[in-house]
């Protein structure tokens, strides 16, 4: 009975941190010279090649995905690991047209996991700065 105790327990322990990461936060609002769409596919360019990566049994995944909708186009992030379902997003990032020309940015950024945050939100803002490289993060 003590047996099941503790594995009801770890598993009620486990689901519990799996589910404790922080909502995305407002942590950028940017603008570029460049229009709303040719500004998107160069973001989901730079984030599919610098954060993307499948998960593997020792480390969970990030996957990214896009969308355009009626608040603009929104590149987001989510976690996905082996044996747990995927994780709600925990960056978002919209770009829509700036009504004086350009782009206009939106960057929310929470907790990848928990006690884990990545900071993607300065990869773009040096990518709407112009700066196309990685960075130091060793995301792939």
């Amino acid at each position: 009975m003590k047996a099941f105790t503790a594995l009801v327990s770890a598993i009620a322990l486990t689901l519990g941190l799996v589910g404790c990461v922080s909502v995305p936060q407002k942590t950028g609002e940017l603008r570029s010279t460049l229009g709303a769409q040719p500004l998107a596919e160069s973001l989901l360019g730079m984030a599919e090649k610098c954060w993307s990566r499948e998960p593997t049994f020792w480390r969970d995944g990030v996957i990214i995905e896009d969308r355009v909708g009626v608040r603009g186009t929104v590149i987001s992030a989510f976690r996905r690991g082996g044996g747990i379902p995927d994780q709600p997003e925990f960056l978002v990032v919209t770009i829509n047209d700036a009504p004086d020309g350009g782009a206009s940015v939106e960057v929310k950024e929470g907790d990848y996991a928990l006690g884990s945050h990545l900071d993607f939100t300065s990869d773009v803002n040096r990518w709407v700065a112009g700066d196309l490289s990685c960075g130091t993060q060793d995301s792939k």
